[in-house]
């Protein structure tokens, strides 16, 4: 029920000014009591907060309204001792008037804000008359959509006194014929997160603790969810015309993919295609499916509490987190981010998008990259690249709320590196996590692209989450899952990884902190292999190196060792014979950084190189030193030019008059071999080098399987990795 607020408004021709006991010369207005009840106009404003239920079964309001009514009275019989005093002298009345106050520039009056039950308020005299009718529907809507905010752009910032499911806001009788089935044991999401966990999923949660995972592989029709429309997906009622509109392509990939999201199964996807919207807003739609049903579980326990006959220690009622966040997306621009807002309102349909205008103007730029760079270049970098951002989404009934403060949000959409910067605050002040503590859905999209910033900032930020919180910031514990309270949150938090390709560190990452008892899926093709698909002259021959290396720890020595000893001849051979007819051409492609500026030391110092002149471009090169080291190349003037793996990530550079590649490593995506390889076949094409005069060389080790398995195909590259007959491998 909800419990009017009523602001009483004295008429000031019956105010009597009472000093207040125990504040010696505060003094206020009060309205005089006949029969301790109130008289005059009453004025009403619904307010829709659930009474907080006391354990004896009585409500604080009520609780209030005795005192209030209490405190009345005290003032009438102090009134009548006051008017019991004898009357002042004439002379008195005369100076008094001199210093009275003027009624019309007076201090305001004192709203006294008081707090009745329902059939009490409406026995008021002269104040029934004045109480408006309000729809139930309407009154459920405006209960979502009011509440107390903090100022938006304020990223961590907490309301004093609210907590989880308990905002003014959120109060309202949900629509039980809409939830009906959400908490069927056939829902995922009421199995995965029911608030009874039975004695398996402890079991799990110690075998999940101790890594005693059980590896198979299942069929298609092992599958919980294989039908290809998303009418037969478990979303909630005002999901389904919406969700409906979305179109899964047939195919076994996107039916495991569907299976892993809504089973809440732990996911690394490693063939995410950066230009297909489909993962996108499949995954939104998961999301936002998880969000609504968890915010209605804490509603409907909201209802059932403010009846007196519910146990309030029902462990069906345990329902929230230590924090309100259950979402973290941690994703590379802002240009993403916008892309994953818009395909969050496209099943959302919000009547109301606050702060939209802000968004837009800080998240979004108008296309400025050539139409002609590779889709996945135009994915990740076209619009606003910006990789420092951080905010909040709220959600109510019928409002999407951006730039909401992170303890009032339901979704948390950063970047690694503007995580980092509130987690890893050098002010301890500032330094604030607790906010992670109840994530229940993690997602990383596109984790290639972090991997060519700084690694170290997705890792950081992944090891904060699910902790213990230092603050109780209003949480409700009597209401707190217990998972949370044993601290096994992270053991029911679904992980979701999505890569353009699998690298060790990605697979380490999901390795290390996907540890969901629901299990843990790993989908990675088989690749035909990229030398398949090169458009090469015929004849032109690469040619794949092996070197040995004990340990991953010793490659990077080992491979420089190979380098100087079995290339680098080659390397001043052409070197020598380069003319500014017959330029040499050669192109050394770098992957690492580290491994960049060792080679690029090496060539500037040692007496073996004394006689190459050489360029070097990295992603920390200027335009026009890239600019100059590329014609510098196709001229002749230098014969070796040095190229970062991470200048082609982010720049994309079109080098001309390559004529040999030397891969000192080989790249994390195969799309850069055949980009690079087909510079040479640019140079053949053109008539400026014959077939014979060009090569490719590739340097590799047993560390490098994922690499080469997207490069030469994943038939062939168990032989090349442990062929005892040889460690040269020829395609032509």
């Amino acid at each position: 029920m909800a419990w009017p607020e009523i602001f009483i408004d004295p008429q000031k021709s019956a105010e009597r000014m009472v000093t207040r006991p125990g504040n010696t010369g505060r003094t206020e207005r009060r309205r005089p009591v006949t029969n301790n009840t109130l008289t005059g106009k009453v004025n009403y404003r619904n307010r829709t907060s659930r009474p907080r239920q006391r354990r004896d079964g009585q409500s604080d309001e009520l609780s209030i309204a005795a005192e209030a009514a209490a405190e009345s009275a005290g003032s009438a019989s102090s009134d009548d001792e006051q008017a019991q005093k004898p009357k002042t002298s004439a002379y008195s009345t005369l100076l008094q008037s001199f210093t009275a106050p003027n009624q019309d520039i007076d201090r305001p009056r004192k709203r006294r804000k008081v707090a009745l039950p329902q059939d009490e308020a409406l026995n008021l005299e002269d104040g029934a008359s004045n109480l408006a009718t309000t729809d139930p529907k309407q009154e459920a809507e405006n209960a979502f959509e009011s509440g107390h905010e903090p100022e938006a752009g304020t990223d961590v910032q907490e309301a004093d006194g609210q907590s989880d499911g308990t905002d003014e806001e959120e109060v309202l009788e949900v629509d039980q014929s809409e939830d009906e089935d959400d908490d069927t044991s056939s829902d995922p999401y009421s199995a995965h997160f029911s608030p009874t966990q039975d004695s398996d999923a402890e079991a799990r949660i110690n075998k999940a603790a101790n890594g005693q995972w059980q590896s198979s592989i299942e069929s298609e029709s092992a599958l919980k969810i294989t039908r290809q429309t998303a009418k037969d997906l478990p979303l909630k009622q005002r999901l389904r015309e919406t969700g409906s509109s979305l179109s899964l392509p047939a195919g076994l990939e996107t039916s495991e993919v569907t299976s892993a999201l809504f089973n809440y199964h732990d996911l690394l996807y490693t063939s995410r295609a950066a230009s297909s919207p489909l993962f996108r807003d499949l995954t939104s739609l998961h999301i936002l499916n998880h969000v609504l049903k968890g915010r209605d579980r804490v509603l409907r326990n909201n209802t059932r509490l403010s009846s007196t006959t519910t146990d309030p220690d029902d462990p069906t009622l345990r329902d929230q987190g230590f924090t309100r966040p259950k979402v973290l997306i941690l994703l590379e621009t802002r240009e993403q981010a916008f892309r994953w807002v818009n395909s969050i309102m496209r099943f959302f349909s919000p009547e109301q998008r606050e702060n939209w205008s802000r968004f837009e103007t800080s998240f979004h730029d108008e296309p400025h990259l050539s139409p002609s760079m590779p889709d996945d270049h135009l994915a990740l970098f076209d619009g606003n690249a910006d990789n420092d951002f951080r905010f909040g989404i709220k959600f109510t009934r019928k409002t999407i709320k951006l730039f909401s403060a992170f303890y009032q949000a339901d979704i948390l959409i950063c970047s690694p590196l503007g995580l980092r910067r509130i987690i890893a605050n050098s002010d301890p002040k500032k330094r604030d996590s607790d906010f992670l503590s109840s994530i229940e859905i993690l997602l990383l999209d596109q984790v290639h692209a972090m991997q060519a910033q700084n690694w170290a900032h997705v890792t950081y930020c992944v090891q904060h989450l699910n902790q213990q919180p230092r603050d109780a910031h209003g949480a409700d514990f009597t209401r707190v899952k217990p998972w949370y309270l044993d601290g096994h949150a992270k053991h029911l938090r679904q992980t979701l990884v999505a890569s353009s390709f699998l690298t060790p560190e990605i697979n380490s990452l999901f390795t290390a902190h996907a540890l969901n008892i629901a299990g843990r899926i790993r989908l990675q093709p088989l690749y035909p292999g990229a030398i398949t698909t090169l458009p090469l002259p015929a004849g032109v021959k690469q040619t794949f190196s092996r070197f040995a290396a004990s340990t991953p720890a010793s490659d990077p020595d080992a491979r420089f060792a190979f380098f100087s000893a079995a290339v680098l001849p080659a390397l001043v051979k052409a070197a020598s014979a380069s003319s500014s007819l017959s330029p040499a051409g050669t192109l050394v492609f770098i992957p690492s950084y580290l491994d960049f500026v060792r080679v690029r030391n090496f060539f500037a110092a040692s007496t073996a190189t004394e006689n190459i002149a050489f360029g070097a471009v990295s992603e920390y090169s200027s335009v026009s030193e890239a600019r100059r080291a590329r014609s510098h190349l196709l001229s002749g003037k230098h014969a070796v030019m040095l190229y970062s793996g991470r200048a082609h990530h982010f720049h994309r550079y079109r080098v001309k008059g390559v004529k040999r590649v030397v891969w000192y490593g080989l790249p994390d995506d195969d799309i850069f071999y055949n980009e690079v390889v087909e510079w040479v076949g640019n140079t053949v094409d053109e008539g400026k080098a014959g077939v014979t005069d060009v090569s490719c060389r590739a340097m590799f080790s047993k560390w490098d399987g994922m690499k080469l398995e997207r490069i030469v195909g994943s038939d062939r590259v168990r032989q090349m990795l442990t062929d005892k007959g040889g460690d040269t491998y020829d395609f032509v």
